[in-house]
């Protein structure tokens, strides 16, 4: 990706509403684009307010930066090991397999060092979607819900659910972005490639609540999963040059799980959502 300067810079990932995000209609592009590139060891961007909130279980924080705008903050360390830079390995993979996320990137605050995203309100809740069903956006948001599914299912994430599905809207037009991949990735040598989300687990329920409002989009569930498999085999390695040297020497269990899955799971995970997908 680039910043707004025209440079790749590989610490920071910006939401592309275009056709590589799988959004076809014509539509003038929403304000999701990060104001400013990070680097790729030092961030640019520096926490300048903690604001008296925490999110979710993993206590996410919400902060101000010099931007101005506001970010979901995610630690390291607290409260569990690794939970920062396993959220960079998503988002870095959802961003180049074309899954719409928020704007991400690495946040420095004091002498820590948070992985951030984009804040905004407007959850996707059974209400939302019985309302956007016969809206213009029909068509964009079977798309982004059909290749998030993908995406979900190709890295186990067991805890997708309304509360991690963002809405956002500018008039009549609506945008869907993933957040929160914190019950995703959790694999290592002894992953089980063939287990696909279990029919009783968040994840699924979500889905097949969303689908039955909008139908479920084979083409942009495959086109997640080529994208994945059409991506440099180098990629992960490149994911961990680029973050916070801090988290990898104290996440190292988390990077080589990474590593192992790019390398030997990546390939035959794929083909078995393939087959999953073909009609029966």
């Amino acid at each position: 990706m680039r910043s707004m300067s025209g440079e790749i810079s590989p610490g920071v990932m910006l939401l592309d509403v275009s056709p590589r995000a799988i959004v076809r209609e014509s539509k003038p592009q929403l304000d999701l684009t990060f104001a400013g590139g990070l680097g790729r060891h030092n961030p640019r961007l520096s926490i300048l307010e903690m604001l008296p909130t925490e999110l979710g279980t993993l206590k996410r924080k919400l902060g101000r930066a010099e931007d101005g705008r506001r970010y979901v903050l995610l630690s390291n360390s607290s409260p569990r090991a690794g939970a920062a830079l396993n959220e960079y390995y998503c988002s870095r993979v959802a961003d180049e397999c074309g899954v719409p996320v928020p704007p991400f990137g690495t946040f420095k605050s004091q002498n820590q060092v948070y992985f951030g995203s984009r804040y905004a309100c407007g959850k996707l809740g059974i209400r939302e979607l019985r309302e956007l069903r016969h809206g213009k956006s029909l068509e964009n948001i079977r798309q982004q819900l059909s290749s998030i599914y993908a995406f979900d299912q190709l890295l186990a994430n067991t805890d997708r659910s309304h509360e991690n599905l963002l809405l956002l809207s500018e008039d009549d037009w609506y945008v869907i972005e993933a957040i929160d991949f914190s019950e995703a990735a959790h694999f290592g040598e002894d992953w089980n490639a063939a287990a696909m989300l279990r029919d009783n687990c968040t994840s699924t329920h979500t889905f097949n609540a969303y689908f039955s409002q909008f139908s479920f989009d084979r083409a942009s569930a495959e086109r997640v999963i080529n994208r994945l498999l059409q991506m440099r085999n180098n990629f992960i390695d490149e994911c961990t040059a680029a973050a916070p040297p801090q988290w990898v020497s104290a996440s190292e269990a988390c990077a080589k799980s990474w590593a192992y899955w790019w390398r030997n799971v990546r390939l035959p995970r794929s083909e078995l959502l393939f087959k999953k997908l073909r009609p029966q």
